[in-house]
């Protein structure tokens, strides 16, 4: 019997082998071997970067925020701390008054006769307005809190 020329069930194999045999032993099926490419990369990054900037200007906004409340809270309670004394540690006396608490607040007095016409004309008291202003910052932010409450003072029995 004459053989056929061509590729038989033997050479075949071998001609597969062969082929094989060119690619990497680690060669993955096309299918699953898909990346990211470049450009994608460099757009999460690009997006990464602008959420970080954004969460990191969130976080000194809030630290900025904290530090003015707790400038503003030290204030409140120095200016009570001073009406609390006002008439009682120091004397109550028509006019202004200015003075420091600490190198960061100063304060600025002012004591008026109440223009009201709330106690009876017989009454034992008198009525003043107390305004103070508590003040600190720099010269480019200064901050202010103004307090305005009234005062009694027993008239003098002559």
């Amino acid at each position: 019997m004459k053989r056929k020329l061509g590729i038989g069930n033997g050479e075949r194999e071998t001609a597969l082998r062969r082929r094989t045999s060119t690619r990497s032993l680690f060669a993955v099926p096309r299918s699953s071997a898909r990346g990211f490419s470049l450009l994608e990369v460099i757009a999460a990054i690009l997006l990464l970067a602008i959420a970080v900037g954004a969460l990191m200007r969130v976080a000194s906004a809030s630290l900025n925020l904290a530090d003015k409340l707790g400038q503003t809270t030290r204030a409140d309670m120095l200016a009570q701390g001073k009406l609390d004394a006002l008439g009682i540690a120091e004397p109550l006396t028509l006019g202004e008054r200015e003075g420091v608490f600490d190198r960061d607040f100063r304060w600025h007095l002012r004591v008026a006769p109440w223009q009201g016409d709330d106690l009876p004309p017989d009454s034992t008291l008198t009525l003043y307005r107390v305004e103070l202003y508590v003040l600190w910052g720099d010269a480019r932010r200064p901050r202010e809190l103004k307090y305005v409450t009234l005062r009694t003072v027993k008239k003098a029995t002559p």
